[in-house]
């Protein structure tokens, strides 16, 4: 799953990310707007608890937009992993969303799930069960 964080959404980059994944040879299947609330975000970071970064990040989404996203791609989460870049932008790469897009490390734009499993929660998380069955989860 790839969500575009309320910084990049407020940043007007919605069409810009989105056109970088699809010309990276990822397809679309599920998108919607949604405004994060607590219990959705503590489920989200679920495995960052305990963290010393873990409250400022919540507070950076609470009640902010986020666009939440499932595309398909072959080996997903290897290649995604390269273009989504590190969390720390000016570490990455500089082909990564990441690199171009973001301004500082808690303000990288994008959330990319980092294993088949996650991406699982993070769809959970995001989506209804209705929502799911659209694309066959």
């Amino acid at each position: 799953m790839i969500s575009i964080k309320p910084d990049g959404i407020f940043r007007g980059l919605i069409g810009e990310i989105l056109k970088f994944i699809e010309d990276n040879g990822y397809h679309l299947l599920l998108m919607k707007l949604v405004m994060a609330n607590l219990e959705k975000i503590k489920a989200h970071l679920i495995k960052k608890e305990g963290k010393s970064y873990l409250e400022p990040l919540v507070s950076s989404y609470i009640n902010k937009p986020m666009l939440v996203s499932v595309w398909e791609g072959i080996d997903m989460n290897h290649t995604l992993d390269v273009h989504k870049g590190r969390a720390d932008p000016l570490k990455g790469d500089p082909a990564s969303i990441r690199y171009i897009y973001s301004i500082k490390k808690f303000r990288n734009c994008v959330h990319v799930s980092e294993s088949p499993q996650e991406a699982l929660h993070d769809i959970k998380v995001w989506f209804s069960d209705e929502e799911m069955k659209q694309i066959d989860l």
